[in-house]
């Protein structure tokens, strides 16, 4: 089931500073995002729009208007969050991560303004495989392999661990190069604190887990396990098992039960060595290293029908962060 949007967008031709909202294309539990144009430069941008949709506080008009005093704790808290968003990106400019143009506050709340781009997040482009039942082409995993790869390290050049690597985080361009986009839980290194506890089932490493009580063992690793579940649910086509799970079981996550032979061994190794349980182990990954091994793989493919001839409809292309 859906969730109920409590909370009206801005409506068409509102301005906001510089810009000017042409109509709302998405949302989400924190945010509306609205496709713009800059009245300077005539560009079309994406504005991403903090409002928590699980309250009540824009009924008409424009502005924010927090009334109950729980929400507005929550609404501060989550605002400064927002801001520690575009903080962590805006100093980073590289091609697999989406570039902040400018960010303000109006209405009573915050906006980071974004290139537009045109594409599909990764989560809905593995659904259309499932729909047209495919497999993924071989060369298209190693580039968006690779592409998720080198985001992840630039950012941990720049001390920032993601730790919400999954598909809907990463945006697919229709070349197939892909876009980390949303960074919501992401944490300069020093930040990590024993009271966080943020997963995604499936794409969380156990040292996310609260029951695991492990945050002090959150690092670099930690991301890794989420770059490796997501090639897992690209590849398999399945959301992989719960990490924590695994563990109880005493079971490894391997991508060769199902997936040898269908893809080169080196990638599906790659999975299960960034997929490993151990926070040691993890931590004795080499990510250079992993990255040039994907850069050296030889793809060889086995399917005639690309995903261009399975998204005819231009509107599929269109920006959903």
């Amino acid at each position: 089931m859906a969730r109920e949007i409590l909370n009206l967008p801005l409506p068409p031709l509102t301005q906001l500073k510089d810009y000017t909202i042409i109509k709302k294309i998405s949302n989400g539990g924190f945010s509306f995002v609205y496709v713009a144009v800059n009245n300077i430069t005539n560009e079309t941008v994406a504005i991403k729009e903090f409002m928590p949709n699980s309250m009540k506080i824009r009924v008409d008009g424009k502005e924010v208007n927090v009334t109950d005093i729980r929400d507005k704790n929550k609404f501060d808290i989550g605002l400064k969050n927002f801001f520690q968003e575009m903080s962590v990106v805006a100093h980073i400019k590289h091609n697999n991560i989406i570039d902040v143009l400018d960010y303000f506050e109006a209405n009573g709340t915050a906006y980071i303004v974004m290139p537009y781009e045109y594409g599909y997040p990764l989560s809905h482009y593995i659904g259309l495989l499932i729909k047209e039942k495919k497999q993924i082409l071989e060369e298209d995993l190693i580039k968006i392999s690779l592409g998720i790869l080198e985001a992840i390290k630039e950012m941990h050049d720049n001390n920032i661990l993601h730790l919400d690597i999954k598909p809907s985080n990463i945006w697919l361009r229709q070349n197939k190069e892909i876009l980390i986009i949303d960074f919501g839980t992401s944490l300069e290194k020093t930040q990590v604190r024993v009271n966080q506890f943020f997963h995604s089932p499936g794409f969380a490493a156990p040292e996310q887990y609260k029951k695991y009580n492990l945050p002090l063992k959150i690092g670099y690793w930690t991301d890794y396990y989420g770059i490796g579940a997501t090639i897992y649910n690209i590849i398999t086509q399945r959301v992989p098992e719960d990490s924590t799970k695994l563990l109880n079981d005493k079971r490894q996550l391997d991508i060769f039960q199902t997936e040898n032979g269908f893809h080169h061994y080196k990638i599906l190794e790659i999975v299960n060595q960034l997929c490993q349980l151990d926070v040691e182990a993890r931590k004795k990954v080499n990510i250079e290293k992993v990255i040039q091994e994907v850069k050296n793989i030889v793809p060889f493919n086995y399917i005639e029908k690309t995903i261009d001839s399975i998204i005819t409809n231009r509107d599929s292309y269109e920006l959903i962060i």
